[in-house]
């Protein structure tokens, strides 16, 4: 199952389609076995459709075999992300309310007055961040710092 998964990562990282497509039909039987329900129910059709794209929308075939179902948001070459996961980490990230949406979901026109400012509440945020100089830096990753590497070798040294 690591196999597959760090396969899966790497199509996507690297904007590969094929292996991309390959690691998701790989990891059906243990989305089955390990009964995650909405996956097994709309993973077989995802992977069915994505199959048959080249005969039903040739056009989009050949954008995501350019490797256009995901986003590249630095210069590394082994740093691009999904699309959903892009969509969270920038507008979504931008737009969040302290504590989350409890506390003013229960009435219909203050939900409808936040979907309708989301994109309003972002560009105040960046704004703000950007005058106090507090601006979030590149995308960064924390997986490849020094000192993530040294407990990263540290926690494989105990396991082996």
């Amino acid at each position: 199952m690591v196999e597959v998964l760090l396969l899966f990562l790497r199509g996507t990282r690297e904007g590969n389609w094929n292996l991309h497509l390959a690691s998701v039909r790989r990891m059906l039987p243990w989305i089955f076995a390990y009964d995650h329900i909405n996956y097994s129910r709309y993973l077989p059709v995802y992977w069915l459709e994505m199959k048959d794209l080249l005969t039903t929308h040739p056009s989009v075939h050949q954008q995501v075999m350019e490797g256009h179902f995901t986003v590249q948001r630095s210069e590394n070459a082994f740093a691009q992300i999904a699309c959903d996961q892009t969509i969270e980490q920038t507008a979504n990230r931008d737009s969040k309310t302290k504590g989350g949406m409890t506390g003013f979901t229960t009435s219909k026109g203050r939900v409808n007055r936040w979907i309708w400012s989301h994109h309003a509440r972002g560009s105040i945020t960046r704004e703000c961040k950007d005058m106090a100089g507090k601006r979030e830096r590149g995308s960064i990753r924390t997986d490849i710092l020094p000192s993530q590497m040294k407990r990263d070798k540290a926690d494989v040294d105990k396991i082996v």
